[in-house]
């Protein structure tokens, strides 16, 4: 899969894009940028939405709105790759051996 440059504005809903964006204000606190990875939501003059990826956590990331003006840079980028499933043993859930019981 090639990843070429393109604009920000030439992207569509559903590509995987990190974005860099400038901070102001409060929200700034010492930071002059962040960068925002995960899927395109809208795109328009004024800017584009993007659905962040989901944290580590498990817990769903609100939309994010990125103005034109703070756009610094961007980018699509690869599919998010798939959770890696455990090297351990598995346990019986898995079709693996249940441990033996203790005492």
């Amino acid at each position: 899969m090639t990843f070429e440059m393109r604009s920000w504005r030439d992207w569509s809903a559903g590509d995987r894009v990190v974005v860099r964006r400038r901070l102001a204000g409060e929200e700034a606190s010492g930071h002059r940028w962040t960068d925002v990875i995960g899927v395109v939501l809208a795109v328009d003059d004024s800017g584009l939405t993007l659905r962040p990826d989901t944290p580590r956590d498990g817990q769903d990331a609100a939309p994010v709105r990125v103005a034109a003006d703070d756009v610094v840079s961007a980018k699509r980028v690869p599919p998010r790759p798939a959770r890696r499933v455990s090297a351990a043993r598995p346990g019986p859930a898995a079709g693996g051996p249940s441990a033996p019981p203790r005492g």
